[in-house]
């Protein structure tokens, strides 16, 4: 069972990240970007965020590099927001759930059309 104060965490990086997602990345490539998932360690030393885009040019290597470089702006703001001693240091990594699903709808499409 997870700890009280880790869902608390996970659902306030969740809320906030989105946020500065949409507020403070000025990269085009990035603009359709959505954090699906944020899973935090136990001590919660890490946080890993699941990102992903339903833009077809996005590719996921390129778009994830860019995120990971940012990380140092996305902790601090979290820390500034969340006023916590310590915060779990963030890792993106693409949901590729996601494109399965997708690419899963798209089958079913196909099928519904015939």
């Amino acid at each position: 069972m997870k700890n009280k104060n880790n869902q608390r965490l996970q659902r306030d990086i969740q809320r906030l990240l989105t946020q500065l997602l949409q507020r403070d990345v000025d990269d085009p490539s990035l603009a359709m970007i959505t954090l699906t998932d944020v899973s935090i360690s136990q001590g919660a030393y890490d946080a890993v965020l699941r990102v992903y885009s339903h833009e077809p040019d996005v590719v996921a290597k390129d778009c994830i590099t860019r995120l990971n470089r940012m990380v140092p702006h996305f902790e601090y703001a979290l820390r500034q927001a969340l006023k916590r001693r310590t915060m779990p240091h963030l890792q993106f990594v693409w949901d590729e759930g996601m494109d399965k699903t997708a690419s899963l709808m798209q089958v079913l499409r196909g099928i519904q059309d015939d």
